[in-house]
């Protein structure tokens, strides 16, 4: 899950709390994967793509 839409979007924070409440309830094992903002870039500059 990118967090980058979650921090500039009116709304996502409440929305993303509201899905990991509903993963939690259908298996407490279930994952999310969060990610930073601009994550994107991060990984282009680890493999020199940038």
């Amino acid at each position: 899950m990118d967090l980058d839409r979650c921090t500039s979007v009116q709304n996502e924070k409440k929305k993303l709390k509201s899905l990991i409440k509903t993963i939690e309830k259908i298996n407490i094992k279930n994952n999310i994967f969060l990610t930073y903002n601009n994550f994107e870039n991060w990984v282009a500059a680890s493999i020199n793509k940038i």
